[in-house]
């Protein structure tokens, strides 16, 4: 940040665009934590439910069985190098492993990191080609998987922006994928901190704007998916 002294000669920190691009975390601020459990591949059931259930055809990409009858999500970094951590979810309702435990009480979504990259999880379009692509910002991963298996770019915030903030390390790796635009499409009942983030940060970025959603976008059936983001 860059100071800026104001009449009274008092010292504030200011945020510019280039703390922004170049914003790197103190390594004392991140808590490693990686998880060491199991990544079972998915069986015949869990194929059915999720082109069922969210049209998706290949969740054995980026989908897993990991302990305690969760499932286990890689979050993926945009190099595609080795996984930044795992979000283990709790079973979708009508997912096999929605019946295998006891879930009264229980978190979610219990997120591991196993490096201090930015916690947020990239799904890169699926198709050939080498041109640019929209990059849709979204909450969820499987809403992000269901994205990248229509050809779009996708990243997962792993949760709703608090007030528009989404941290400086994230909105720094954000502006700098290469994209014809981003848009954000967080889900259906977080479209007020969809706007306060674009208000917030849109100068970050080259073109940003929002998508308003009627229903969150892993619920979306993908014929209508390039309609509801304005492509």
């Amino acid at each position: 940040m860059s100071p800026n002294v104001d009449t009274a000669g008092k010292v504030t920190l200011v945020r510019s665009l280039n703390d922004i691009l170049h914003y790197r975390p103190p390594n004392n601020e991140i808590t490693l934590n990686p998880y060491t459990g199991r990544l079972d591949p998915l069986e015949p059931a869990d194929f059915r439910f999720f082109e069922e259930k969210y049209g998706i055809i290949t969740p054995e990409r980026f989908i897993f069985r990991g302990n305690d009858s969760r499932y286990a999500l890689p979050i993926l970094s945009p190099l595609g190098v080795l996984a930044r951590g795992h979000v283990l979810r709790m079973p979708w309702p009508g997912s096999p492993l929605e019946g295998t435990g006891d879930w009264r009480g229980k978190r979610k979504a219990l997120t591991y990191r196993a490096d201090r990259a930015p916690l947020q999880a990239f799904y890169r379009g699926h198709g050939p080609g080498s041109t640019p692509k929209p990059l849709v910002i979204v909450e969820d991963q499987l809403s992000a998987i269901k994205l990248a298996e229509c050809g779009l770019h996708a990243m997962a915030l792993l949760g709703t922006p608090n007030k528009g903030e989404i941290g400086m390390d994230r909105l720094s790796e954000l502006s700098r994928i290469a994209s014809v635009e981003q848009i954000v499409a967080l889900d259906a009942d977080a479209t007020e901190q969809a706007f306060e983030f674009a208000r917030k940060w849109g100068t970050a970025f080259k073109r940003l704007r929002v998508a308003i959603l009627a229903r969150d976008l892993k619920d979306t059936p993908k014929g209508a998916i390039f309609g509801v983001l304005g492509l």
